[in-house]
């Protein structure tokens, strides 16, 4: 059953008690299967359902003197009704547990005082929302929402609870909460707050700052199962009331930060978590105090003796929460690490002891154990994180060789036990020396340095330097703006695959010798921002950096540059670097500085000056590829440059240096060498390329005559057409051919060529003419004696079908079909047949589409006959204009048209007159129509004293003229005379035969006369007078006669009666009388009437009826 109540009845708002007229209804009373209830809501500026009474229990069903399950109540909607009496809503909606939909949004709830029960165990309810409910009168909310355990979301936002005094279990088992904003709730009346929150599942955080305790006596179980519970503000509590708070915080697992008055104190068993591990520790507000147990945490709060101070306690881990085995000294602020005796295998340096952040200088307090001297077996090192907002580890000192293993006599040992170093976010800003750092850490395979602040370090040199197995490392955040010296520092990082150093700054580095030196799984590298204006030596930098593929170093500024021999010696992946511009006035030492980069091809080196290099021993050596190589005119060939040489020109194949364009061509490196070492000119650049040479040879092929020189050719150009006219028998030269095909010289050479002369019979040309079409077609070369199909035709003539190939132009000659196979047109060398197309006229027809009128027969024609005029359709009511193409009207086909086509004849409607003649009526001038242009109405002529019947043709009575109406037509008038009217005129002639005097009749009767006649002569002059009014006229003309007195008294009646009337000998029909429906009025119709002695009988007739 579904209940709405109106807003109205019979217009007027609607008041109702709930209680008394519906609960039973709606409380599920016997089964009743209320499931929908609604108020309907009133308009804007419309009064309300106005509610009253009590809403206890209104939707509860009552069952053995408590309440039962409402099993069918599903949705509920007060709309806007005005429930501002209302002042108990216990047990409203209890146990409504199938209750999904409830709107009770905007309610009036000032003077309610309980809430008691609510909404309990409505275990359907998903969301509710309550916002600004008054509820300021209200002193009793407990269990309001218990068991609600469905429900997500609850908005209280905007409640006064300034007179509750009970909100226990308010919110108990409320499992699906994860949400609950009461830091506004005004708590200072509330005495009991059991299992207040309790298996409240869901909520992870809890703010109930602002709250007011001193009133409370019992807590018992308020939070318990909060199992997601972490983080609880209980600041500002006074627990001084309180006589109850066993189980409290019991199993509240996750609860890890907890903020408490010092005006709280802990009673009876509150069942607060203790320390999940056993490094653990609760860890008052920024690390005053630290506990090991939940109880002594507890003691020590209850214990202090300040009032109204909140403390922040934290659950935190810690790898070492007692700082087992460091040495420390308290410097006020921090704590100095001064030694250390623990676990020399794994190796953590605190954060923080006893809640202080540290220093420490790790070269003189752990130097001996990382860097696995006296083969202490150190695995893994790590600094702790400090927290968000915390003050890191601070490092100071030096880190030069801090991890390496030194030799007694100098030099270093491998350090072969340390796996993993993690810096954490550890302050290293006043570190200056970093060199040797990693040195030789050759199992190090995680090392975290990320965002280190490096902006006071100098010297980077050997840093990781053989950390050989050391894949991945993030050293990009770096500031580097006053590193000096970077030499080795990556060297022999074999395994490394990835390196980001774009944003470094270099500007103050001077030397990078053997930096990446035989990082051999490199194979990308972005230097290219680099500032490398400072920087001197850069000898060995990458050298055996074989996986290299591409290395961008034009844009470096070389201009202090001494050293670069072996520089990329080794790069054997490399293809072309791009040198150009580098300043090198200052270098003086080259030797081996490309060695070995087995693949590189292109070499640019524009603007190198290297007069000041005293060595430059196999600077090219093995760089067997290079082949195009950019040089300075102020660079000059040192001794041994060992740029690759080739082969004694010889055979069919020869290679060439060649300068720039081909100006000049060098057959061998040392005449490259020397002749580049030659040239006077300074700061001009060349490019030099190793081009090879092609043999091209000629084979006569029996043929007569000196057989051609040999050409040789360069690769990728052209060779000479040689001059060459020898016979063969009766045989013709046809050219040079290359493996049997024909051989064009527009055709570069690639590869040693030999061509062989080809010879063939006489042969004939066919051309092929169009004969008037368009179009082209290639001739057609045959042999004498060989038989081929002639080549398909190609031509086309607008107007014409190909038919054949002929001879002669007109067709009189030898006729050839198409693609017909001939022999011998000709047995003349060189002489040309030419074949003319044929062609025959194309018959186009021509279609008419006559649009409803007559059929057209189609016509044909040809491009060369046309046609001269076409056919002309009928069509009745339309006059025909002519045939039509699209917009164009068309009344032949010229000579030179082509193409079927389908013309469209264009109608104009013919238009008629239709002539009025009105017989009598007044005159209608004529009007036109056409087909297809209907008149609806026709016009109406007038007459006096006739009623118009209608237009005839004939006997044929014409209202319309109806589309597809044709012809001229001349419609007669027929008129019906109007019987009163003729009665009237039969009256007013023998009136004006009486010569009446008005001194003869009293005034009065003979005004009425006056007028009566007056109104009888002005309708004769009406056109087409209303029926009705003519009747009135005629019974207002015939009483005024009637009713003549004459002056004196004495004279007969007769004379007034029947001698003032004239007997008419026109026959009338009898009177009849009708009165009109729904008026007061009585109107006379004469149908006619014998004589004029029935006047007098008619008009007292009319006087009787008379209203």
């Amino acid at each position: 059953m579904d209940i709405t109540v109106p807003a109205k009845i019979d217009g007027l708002p609607v008041q109702i008690n709930l209680g008394t007229v519906l609960k039973e209804k709606m409380a599920n009373y016997y089964g009743t299967p209320t499931e929908t209830f609604k108020i309907e809501s009133s308009g804007e500026g419309e009064t309300p359902v106005k509610l009253v009474g009590t809403f206890k229990a209104l939707f509860a069903r009552p069952s053995g003197g408590g309440y039962g399950f409402n099993t069918t109540l599903t949705s509920v909607d007060f709309g806007n009704a005005d429930c501002s009496g209302i002042q108990d809503m216990t047990y409203m909606f209890s146990l409504c547990n199938t209750l999904k939909d409830l709107n009770v949004t905007g309610w009036n709830t000032s003077q309610v005082q309980t809430m008691e029960f609510m909404f309990i165990e409505c275990m359907e309810l998903k969301e509710l929302d309550l916002s600004g409910w008054k509820t300021s009168q209200v002193q009793n909310m407990a269990s309001m929402f218990i068991s609600c355990n469905q429900l997500k979301e609850l908005d209280l936002s905007g409640w006064d609870t300034s007179n509750v005094q009970d909100m226990a279990l308010m919110f108990d088992n409320c499992s699906q909460l994860q949400d609950l904003d009461l830091t506004d709730w005004k708590t200072s009346q509330v005495q009991d707050m059991y299992a207040m929150f309790r298996s409240c599942s869901q909520l992870r955080k809890l703010d109930l700052s602002n709250w007011e305790t001193k009133q409370v006596q019992d807590m018992n179980f308020m939070f318990q199962e909060c199992t997601q519970l972490q983080e609880l503000n209980l600041s500002g509590w006074d627990t001084s009331s309180v006589q109850k708070m066993y189980s409290i915080l019991s199993r509240c697992d996750n609860l890890s930060k907890l903020t408490l008055s010092s005006d709280f104190k802990f009673k009876d068993d509150t069942g607060l978590r203790g320390l999940p591990e056993t490094t653990s520790r609760w860890v008052k507000d920024d690390f005053a105090e630290m506990y090991d147990s939940t109880a002594a945490f507890i003691e020590a709060h209850n214990d202090l003796a300040e009032t109204a101070t909140n403390h922040t306690y934290k659950i935190k881990d810690f790898s070492n929460p007692t700082a087992e085995g460091w040495g420390f000294e308290d410097k006020g602020t921090y704590m100095e690490i001064t030694s250390y005796n623990g676990d020399l295998t794994n190796i953590t340096v605190p954060a923080k002891i006893y809640g202080k952040p540290v220093e420490i200088n790790l070269g003189t307090v752990l130097k001996n154990q990382m860097a696995n001297e006296n083969e202490t077996p150190t695995k893994t090192f790590k600094i702790e994180s400090a927290g968000e907002g915390e003050t890191p580890v601070k490092l100071v000192g030096t880190f030069k060789d801090l991890f390496a293993r030194r030799l007694s006599g100098g030099g270093y040992y491998s350090n072969t036990t340390l796996t993993s170093v993690d810096f954490g976010n550890a302050d290293c800003s006043g570190i200056q020396d970093m060199s040797y750092m990693f040195r030789g850490c050759s199992e190090l395979r995680d090392l975290n340095v990320t965002g280190w602040n490096t902006s006071q370090v100098q010297n980077m040199s050997s840093m990781f330097e053989n950390c050989t197995v050391l894949q991945d490392l993030d050293v990009s955040s770096w500031n580097t703006s006053n590193v000096h010296n970077m030499a080795a520092m990556f060297y022999f990082c074999s395994e490394l695959k990835s390196l980001n150093l774009t944003g470094w700054d270099t500007s103050s580095v001077q030397y990078t010798t053997s930096m990446f030196y035989n990082c051999t799984q490199l194979k990308a590298l972005d230097l290219s921002d680099w500032d490398t204006n400072q920087i001197r030596w850069m000898n060995d930098m990458f050298e055996n950096c074989n996986q290299l593929e591409k290395l961008d170093l034009s844009s470096w500024d070389t201009s202090e540059l001494e050293w670069t021999n072996d520089m990329f010696s080794g790069c054997t992946q490399l293809q072309e670097l791009n040198l150009s511009g580098w300043d090198t006035s200052n270098v003086t030492v080259m030797d081996a500085m490309f060695s070995n980069c087995a693949q590189l091809q292109k070499l640019n080196l524009s603007g190198w000056d290297t007069s000041r290099v005293q060595n430059m021993m196999g600077i090219f050596s093995s760089c067997d590829k290079l082949s195009n190589l950019t040089l300075s005119s102020d660079f000059k060939f040192g001794y041994y440059h060992s740029l690759p040489v080739f082969p004694p020109n010889s055979g069919t194949t020869t290679q060439h240096w060649v300068k720039d364009d081909y100006t000049d061509v060098y057959d061998s490196t040392n005449a490259f060498t020397e002749a580049h070492n030659n040239l006077t000119e300074t700061a001009t650049n060349h490019v030099y390329t190793i081009q090879k040479k092609y043999k091209v040879s000629f084979d006569l092929n029996d043929g007569s005559g000196k057989t051609p020189d040999p050409q040789y050719i360069f690769e990728g150009k052209l060779a000479d057409n040689p001059d060459y006219e020898g016979t063969k028998g009766d045989l013709f030269f046809d050219g040079w051919t290359l493996n049997s095909l024909p051989f064009t010289f527009d055709t570069p050479i690639t590869e040693p060529v030999e061509l062989v002369a080809s010879w063939r019979k006489a042969r004939y040309t066919i051309k092929f003419d169009a004969n008037k079409g368009e179009g082209t077609m290639s001739d057609q070369v045959l042999s004498i004696d060989e038989e081929k199909s002639l080549s398909g035709n190609q031509f086309t003539r607008k107007g014409y079908d190909f038919v054949e190939w002929n001879e002669e132009s007109d067709g009189s000659g030898d006729s050839y079909s198409d693609k017909e196979a001939v022999k011998n047109l000709s047995t003349t060398e060189g002489e040309q047949v030419k074949l003319y197309a044929q062609w025959k006229p194309i018959t186009y027809t021509i279609n008419f589409d006559s649009k409803n009128g007559s059929s057209i027969s189609p016509k044909t024609y040809t491009i060369e006959t046309g046609i001269d005029k076409f056919d002309s359709p009928t069509r009745l009511g339309y006059t025909f204009e002519g045939w039509y193409e699209g917009k164009n009207k068309v009344t032949k086909i010229e000579k030179g048209e082509t193409g079927n086509r389908t013309l469209i004849a264009k109608w104009t409607p013919v238009t008629y007159q239709v002539t009025f003649d009105s017989a009598g009526g007044s005159t209608i001038d004529p009007i036109t129509f056409t087909t297809e242009t209907p008149v609806d109405k026709l016009p109406q002529p007038a007459r006096i004293g006739y009623r118009f019947l209608g237009w005839y043709d004939g006997e044929t009575k014409v209202t319309e003229l109806p589309k597809g109406t044709t012809g001229d037509k001349t419609l007669t008038a027929k008129w019906e005379k109007i019987k009163s009217i003729e009665v009237i005129e039969d009256i007013l002639k023998e009136e004006n035969q009486k010569n009446r005097k008005e001194q003869d009749y009293t005034e009065d009767s003979w005004k009425v006369y006056q007028e009566a006649k007056k109104a009888a002569e002005d309708l004769l002059k009406e056109v087409n007078p209303d029926l009705l009014k003519a009747e009135q006229v005629l019974a207002k003309l015939q009483s005024a006669i009637k009713g003549l007195t004459l002056k004196d008294a004495t004279a007969s009646p007769t004379s007034v009666g029947t001698t003032n009337i004239p007997v008419s000998k026109k026959v009338y029909p009898t009177a009849q009388v009708k009165q009109y429906p729904r008026t007061n009025m009585i109107t006379t119709i004469w149908p006619g009437f014998v004589g004029t002695g029935l006047v007098a009988a008619v008009v007292a007739l009319i006087k009787k009826n008379k209203k």
